[in-house]
Formats: C-alpha cells, structure tokens, sequence
C-alpha cells in the first residue's frame, strides 16, 4: 500500500482509472491495428523509454546533456559486437554495454562536475565526446568500421536471441518504458530524489545545507546512461539487415548463364534476356504478376525492362514482329 502511494501520489481515483484504461489499451493494440500503425507505435514508445533516461539527468538533476546518443551507441555496438563475434546472447551482452556506457558516462560527468561546468558548457562536453567516439568508431574495424555492424542472420528466433517479428520488439519496449516509468517515480521520491531536486534548484544552496552535489550529479550521469544503453540495444536488434525470409542465397556469378537470382515466391516461369554488349546472357526468375513492381535487379538495364507492362513491350516490336507474336498467343489460347 505505501508503494502504490508512492507511484500514484497525489493522483486522483479517475485519473488512476485512466492511466489503468490507457496501459490496457497499449497491451490490446497489436490485436487491432496494422503493421504500419504497430511499427508507428513501436518509436513511440521507445522515444517514451528513450526520454525518461534523458530526463534523470535533465529533469531530476537540472544538467543538460546533448550526447546520450553515445551511450545508446555504446550499449548497441556492445551488445552487438559480442553477439557477432561469439554469440554472446543479447540479453548478456546488454550487461556489458550497460557497464561501458556508464563508464563513459562517469568520465563524461567527472570532467565536467570536477571542473564545475553546467549549463551550456556542460551540454558541450557531451557533444564533444559523442563527436570523438563517433569518430574513432568509424576506424574501428573491430565493429565494422564507419560501414557499421551487420548482424549475422543466425540462432533461433525468440526473445532470449532478440530475433522476432514486431509485436515481440513491442512488448519488449513497453515493457521496459513501463519498468523506467517506475523506477523514475520511485527515484524521485526517495531521499536521492529529494537531493537531485535541490541540486536543479540551487545547487549552491544545496551544498550549502548538506548535500553532495557532486554525487548527486555522478550518479544521475551513472543511472541515464545505463538507461540509454539498454535502449540502445534494443534498437540495435531491432531490423535484422537481411531478412531471411525475404531473401536466399544463391549463385551470383555474373559469368554465369545458368545463375539462378531466386526470391521466396517466385513463379516457375523464367525471363530470357540478352546482356550488354560483351556480356553472355542472364536468366532472371521474376516474381508474380502482382509482386512483379517489388524485384530488385542489378542490372537497372534488365529491371526497367521487366517492370514494364508488357503491351508497353509489345509495342516496341515492329509490326511484323507483333503480328506473328500475336497468332503466336492465339495458337497457345487454342
């Protein structure tokens, strides 16, 4: 009962109907809308998660930070970086990038409160680090480079894996909104809260009447950019950058004739068409009449081609050419 009158405070009995009503909405919404609307749904509320770690530094504690985006980025490359290259599950990699954006974020926050910055020149700190780390990671090879870290499309879908379809990455998300929601109330009102309210206010007055501004400013920099880097994570696991049910491997070889460039759902009907000039001649599977707008070939030449209605095609032929391609199709009615 007092943690309910801690989470709820002041608020009245219809407003907690309310925000009941609102939480059993977003728990039912995957049931009712489309994809669209549920992928809309999803940035929302990892933006909510997203702003209630910014706002342990900016609301609780007043100091302005401008660079969370390094420590979203710390906890993704982390978490990212061990699955690829020992497929350390998510879940335990989100410890390790956790653990190194907060060690940033302590070398940030003890650069600026040991030398008293605030304000705007805080803000800048936070930008230069961010600038820095961004680019050392572009020469940093380790994780990809300044092309980035492309996850294997590897393991078992599930959530100990983080690999599923969109309705799992959204009650992940919301649930870990629904757990920062908490823990921001409960923090803002413990005595720790009471303190990092007092250093937004005055941080002067606040020193001056017992507090330890110092502390109090490192561990809300500790706690935000914790935060930041469980989000980061998720988001890092959010896309797979090749799908696999949409794509599958095949032989690519240019100097191929009998190359076969398959996607799921293709028809077993197959285009024959010249290459360019010193190039032999390609098969290409294309996909269904109603899917045929979705192909994506290399060689734009050949794509332009097979995406054209085929009257469009005909009408290039030259007369005779048309007349004898049109018995040709009454033969086959026939």
């Amino acid at each position: 009962m007092r943690l309910w009158h801690r989470l709820t405070g002041d608020m009245t009995t219809r407003g907690q109907v309310a925000l009941a009503m609102f939480a059993a909405l977003l728990l039912a919404a995957p049931a009712f809308i489309g994809s669209y609307p549920l992928s809309i749904l999803i940035l929302v509320v990892y933006f909510a998660y997203i702003g209630q770690a910014w706002n342990v530094m900016m609301g609780f504690a007043g100091q302005l930070s401008l660079g969370h985006a390094l420590y979203l980025g710390l906890g993704g490359y982390t978490a990212a970086a061990l699955a690829f290259h020992f497929g350390v599950s998510p879940w335990i990699g989100m410890i390790a990038g956790v653990l190194v954006a907060m060690l940033a974020g302590g070398i940030v926050g003890f650069l600026g409160f040991r030398f008293s910055l605030a304000g705007v020149y805080f803000a800048l700190l936070t930008i230069a680090f961010a600038e820095f780390t961004r680019i050392l990671f572009d020469h940093f090879k380790w994780v990809g480079g300044s092309a980035g870290l492309f996850l294997k499309v590897s393991g078992d879908p599930g959530l100990w894996h983080l690999r599923g379809g969109p309705v799992m990455f959204y009650y992940v998300i919301l649930a870990m909104a629904a757990l920062a929601l908490v823990a921001c109330r409960l923090m803002l009102t413990s005595r720790l809260g009471y303190h990092w309210l007092a250093i937004r206010e005055d941080p002067e007055a606040a020193q001056a009447s017992g507090v330890d501004v110092f502390r109090g400013k490192m561990i809300a920099v500790l706690i935000s950019s914790g935060m930041a880097a469980v989000g980061g994570v998720w988001a890092a696991l959010l896309q797979e950058p090749v799908p696999r049910d949409r794509l599958r491997h095949g032989p690519l070889d240019r100097g191929d004739p009998g190359a076969d460039h398959r996607w799921p759902g293709h028809s077993d009907r197959t285009v024959h068409r010249r290459g360019r000039a010193g190039q032999p001649g390609r098969r290409l599977h294309h996909r269904r009449r109603e899917d045929r707008r979705d192909l994506r070939c290399e060689d734009r030449g050949i794509e332009a081609d097979l995406l054209r209605p085929r009257a469009a095609r005909h009408r290039r032929l030259p007369p005779r050419r048309r007349l004898a391609l049109a018995r040709a199709q009454a033969g086959l009615r026939a």
